[in-house]
């Protein structure tokens, strides 16, 4: 008994130092850019709107993948315990390492004695967070293990699906009803709830399992019965999870997720490709140690997948190792195939393809129970558990006492503090482009709020509150620092000018151009009251022609250009009533010559108006109104289009577009 406390006491020191290294490491400020990121600020955002100023939940736009469960326990746990968000980072990155490891340990006991599973649980955890946090890896490779620390990034749903590959380990060798009926309650129960949230949840766990189960059905290891209750029922409600979130989520922007979640374009050679500039590209850059790990862990794993699959019935007891090695091998094979072939490497990048990157590390250890509890085996991943921890601690005492008198209490970068001086006596709510609104807003300490706008100065429509946008704002922020690649997103000044005139006031703050107008008296594109309207040049809309000549703010068309949509855009999302619109535009074509066509056109109901003709306008301006309605369905979350097909032949001008709230 005493040593068993033993035991457990030193297990739990060991993870208090853990949480010392995850919080040093995130005090310390050096990987602070990966949470203090858009996307990373969806929770905190939601969270602090829907608890402290009255936000309602329908009337948020929520990300793709709702995150619901863990995420959103996981983080309220952490902004119940403090209101400042820079903890509750930290605090959800300490929770998510504690579930992580708890998961893992659950996997490792299904294998080894107590304190082997011990060891190699806190060993495996201790590689990934050095993996996290070591300053010497480049930015791709430390991304991957950091996202562990980070709330509403795919891996709260990673570790639930460890949870619920216990439970089918357990399923698969557990003779007693009583127990099989309790561990498949709870796997079905998280499987609906994981559907609900994610959607890499079923390619990366219920189908995989489905996958191994349908194998052990053809090897004669299992009978149908176990098949259709212990795999499909959880596959099956995974599934109705994920076919509800379009009805929880009031305003979904579901349809952009499901075009990364899809094997439409898949082809060999883009695979290989995106194998070749994701996972080569890490394997080339990681420590020869991590690299051996890796090519031991696949190697072991595909040789007893391989064997297993081309053996004959009963075959694999020439292997001498039991039916939970066997299944849990051939589910990370099916678990990284499935996962790779579902969502495509080119779309979604690293964060969707956790399981190739995250199960060498947690369950290198593993390979052990492939000799059958082979003593000389054991002993030496024992002996190599505790190495790896020992380097691990040296590692960190290193990293602490260069850090020492580093740690810092306070987030507060200088470009905020600029803004929230420069911006005190003014209005305080204001607009920025997406990838800076939300830092301004959960960093100020003079309550200044920018709120997420595309270019054309739409609301963004993603993670955001709709209401938000119904009040009049006092600044604009411009990006003068954004990549290349990103200057799509940056709030289009001219267009800003354009619709009010010359700011009273401009001020730079580091990378922003700060907009100051009149408190409350920026107007930006939302239709929410009648007689309100916007004008959009055609430039600022979106063109099957990119290299068209471009004059003032026109778009150009030529003869030579071939038929194709000249406009398309603004994708505005609207509230519900009766609204007109006006294209301007001029052609050197007769009158009774048809030069082009419009339609209206939703991203759901598609086609709202039927298609009518332009005609020519021997180059004289000429006016174009038209109209449509925006039904009590469509309202505040379908974005809407206006079309302008160009038939070719002539010379076609569009000057600009206005939408009218009737």
């Amino acid at each position: 008994m005493q040593k068993k406390i033993g035991i457990y006491l030193l297990e739990v020191c060991i993870l208090v130092i853990i949480l010392f290294a995850v919080s040093t490491s995130y005090l310390s400020q050096k990987i602070i850019s990966a949470f203090y990121n858009a996307d990373m600020l969806y929770l905190p955002m939601l969270f602090r709107d829907l608890f402290y100023n009255g936000g309602n939940y329908v009337d948020w736009s929520l990300t793709p993948a709702p995150y619901f469960f863990p995420d959103w326990l996981i983080f309220f746990i952490a902004f119940s315990l403090t209101k400042k968000v820079y903890f509750q980072f930290l605090i959800n990155a300490g929770l998510n390492v504690l579930l992580l490891y708890l998961a893992t340990r659950l996997i490792y006991l299904e294998f080894f004695s107590k304190i082997k599973a011990i060891l190699f649980s806190l060993a495996s955890i201790s590689i990934f967070l050095f993996l996290a946090i070591s300053s010497n890896l480049q930015y791709f490779q430390g991304f991957i293990y950091q996202a562990l620390f980070l709330p509403n990034i795919h891996v709260g749903i990673f570790t639930i699906g460890i949870f619920y590959l216990w439970l089918e380990l357990k399923l698969l060798v557990n003779h007693e009803i009583n127990k099989s009926s309790y561990y498949l309650f709870f796997a079905v129960v998280i499987s609906f709830a994981a559907g609900l949230s994610d959607l890499l949840y079923i390619v990366q766990f219920t189908a995989p399992v489905f996958m191994v189960y349908v194998l052990f059905f053809l090897k004669g290891k299992i009978n149908l019965e176990k098949v259709l209750k212990f795999s499909i029922l959880p596959l099956i409600f995974s599934g109705l999870g994920g076919c509800l979130i379009k009805h929880v989520v009031h305003r979904s922007t579901l349809w952009a997720y499901l075009k990364l979640v899809s094997s439409s374009n898949f082809s060999l050679q883009s695979l290989k490709d995106d194998f070749t500039l994701y996972i080569f590209h890490f394997i080339k850059t990681i420590s020869p140690l991590i690299g051996i790990i890796f090519f031991i862990f696949y190697i072991s794993i595909i040789s007893v997948f391989l064997y297993f699959f081309f053996s004959k019935k009963n075959r694999d007891k020439v292997l001498n190792i039991n039916s939970n090695v066997i299944f849990i091998c051939c589910f990370f094979i099916f678990s990284v195939v499935i996962n790779i072939l579902a969502t495509g490497l080119e779309n979604s990048g690293v964060r969707y393809i956790y399981p190739f990157f995250y199960y060498p590390i947690l369950f290198f250890f593993y390979i052990g129970s492939l000799f059958n509890r082979n003593k000389i085996v054991e002993n030496f991943l024992s002996f190599f558990s505790v190495s790896l921890l020992l380097i691990f601690f040296i590692i960190l005492i290193n990293f602490y006492f260069e850090n020492n008198g580093k740690l810092k209490k306070d987030y507060y970068p200088e470009d905020i503090a600029c803004l929230d001086q420069t911006l005190t006596n003014e209005g305080h709510d204001g607009v920025a482009q997406y990838w800076q609104s939300f830092n301004i807003t959960m960093l100020s300490k003079k309550n200044i709020r920018a709120f997420p706008l595309k270019r054309d100065l739409t609301p963004f429509g993603f993670i955001d509150n709709s209401q938000w946008f119904d009040k009049p704002f006092s600044f604009a922020i411009i990006d003068l620092g954004q990549s290349p690649e990103r200057l799509t997103w940056v709030l289009d000044e001219k267009l800003i000018k354009q619709n009010n005139g010359e700011p009273k006031k401009t001020v730079i703050c580091g990378d922003k151009k700060i907009l100051i107008y009149e408190k409350n008296n920026l107007k930006i594109n939302k239709l929410n009251k009648s007689g309100f309207s916007f004008t959009w040049p055609a430039n600022t809309l979106f063109s099957r022609y990119p290299n068209s000549e471009i004059s003032d703010g026109k778009r150009i068309a030529k003869p030579t250009d071939p038929p194709n949509f000249l406009s398309y855009g603004p994708y505005i999302i609207l509230s519900e009533g009766h609204y007109h619109f006006i294209i301007r535009y001029s052609s050197d074509a007769a009158p009774d010559k048809k030069v082009a066509y419009w339609d209206v056109m939703s991203v759901t109901a598609r086609t709202i108006s039927i298609e009518h003709p332009i005609v020519g306008t021997n180059n004289q301006t000429n006016e174009i109104n038209g109209k449509f309605n925006v039904t009590k369905q469509q309202a505040n979350k379908d974005p809407f289009e206006i079309r302008i097909f160009f038939l070719g032949s002539t010379n076609f001008t569009f000057e600009n577009l206005t939408i009218q709230k009737d």
